[in-house]
């Protein structure tokens, strides 16, 4: 039996509660960021010109962090699927990965997302474990610019 919409002010999140019953005992509480819009973001983003650059960088960052993640995506045979890799002393400490199915049903650009996705849930995993600083390496500028321009335009009403 669906439960009957509200009459006045029906919004999109009660219409989608009348099409999939849920249990509300079963619905997880996600705490949102607490950091104010206007700070800066606490990521450094770097995005080499060639990739030359990218290996040195790469090289200097191996120096400098603690902790690198690397995480990438790829399209084979028809289907797609990421992965995030925590190396440590140039030996894979923690791999996660899952295959997200078809391409004609997902895009890599998405799978991407989800390697970042699965890279920070290495770090989340680790909790405080984890030496810092993180270093968490990816390929995809889209998926990188994204999350830059996310941060910038965070409580932006305009």
């Amino acid at each position: 039996m669906r439960k009957a919409l509200p009459q006045h002010h029906c919004t999109s999140f009660h219409i989608l509660l009348c099409l999939y019953p849920t249990n509300p005992l079963l619905i997880k509480t996600i705490h949102p960021s607490t950091q104010h819009p206007a700070l800066p973001s606490p990521f450094a983003v770097s995005i080499p010109n060639s990739k030359e650059s990218s290996i040195t960088l790469d090289l200097l960052a191996v120096t400098t962090f603690r902790t690198h993640i690397y995480s990438n995506s790829s399209g084979l045979k028809g289907n797609v699927g990421s992965a995030a890799v925590w190396v440590k002393n140039s030996i894979a400490h923690h791999t996660l990965q899952l295959h997200l199915g078809k391409l004609t049903d997902h895009t890599v650009y998405k799978s991407e997302l989800v390697g970042i996705i699965l890279a920070l849930e290495i770090v989340r995993k680790a909790g405080h474990t984890m030496p810092q600083p993180i270093c968490i390496s990816l390929d995809n500028q889209a998926a990188i610019r994204a999350q830059t321009l996310a941060a910038q335009h965070q409580g932006n009403t305009s």
